[in-house]
Parts: structure tokens; C-alpha cells; sequence
């Protein structure tokens, strides 16, 4: 199951067959940054290793191991829409 907040914060429930170890709880949770290039940089800066970097449209997602940050998968993201599936729907500049 995934949940999207309309400011940006993205949680998603995981398959517990697909998270070795993990019985329950949160897999992943994705935050929408306003200065997608800072917020990498920042996380380098903190030494967490980007894991890839993909555009969907003209959504941007920056992905971090969960082995990086104590369990959980956790993105960056930057969209210029209101929604996420605006984003990946909307032809990239």
C-alpha cells in the first residue's frame, strides 16, 4: 500500500516476503525537496552512497539503500505539478 500526502510525503508498506528479516511496517518513504541537486548534495555530504537517480517525465528521484539508512528505502523527489502522476505523465524539458 502506498500513501501520498498533497505536500510531498510518500510512505509505502512493504510485502513481507520482499524485505528479508522484516515482519511489518514501512518500507520506503520518498520526500518532495524543493532544490532536487541540494538535497543530493546534503546527503553526500552526510556520506549516505546514491543507490540511482531516475527521471519519470519530469519527475526526479533520488534513491538511498535502506542498508544506508537504518532499514527503510527512502527517495528525494522533485516534480514542478501538483501531483506525482502529473509528473511522470508530463513530457520532461
Amino acid at each position: 500500500r502506498v500513501a501520498i500526502s498533497t505536500s510531498g510525503l510518500e510512505l509505502m508498506e512493504g510485502d513481507i516476503t520482499s524485505m528479508p528479516g522484516q515482519t511489518e511496517g514501512i518500507r520506503a518513504f520518498h520526500f518532495k525537496v524543493s532544490d532536487y541537486e541540494e538535497a543530493k548534495r546534503e546527503m553526500e555530504e552526510k556520506g549516505v552512497p546514491l543507490l540511482s537517480d531516475i527521471t519519470l517525465g519530469q519527475l526526479r528521484e533520488a534513491i538511498y539503500h535502506p542498508d544506508d539508512l537504518n532499514g527503510a528505502m527512502m527517495g528525494l523527489v522533485w516534480y514542478p505539478t501538483d501531483t506525482v502522476m502529473e509528473a511522470i505523465k508530463t513530457k520532461g524539458d
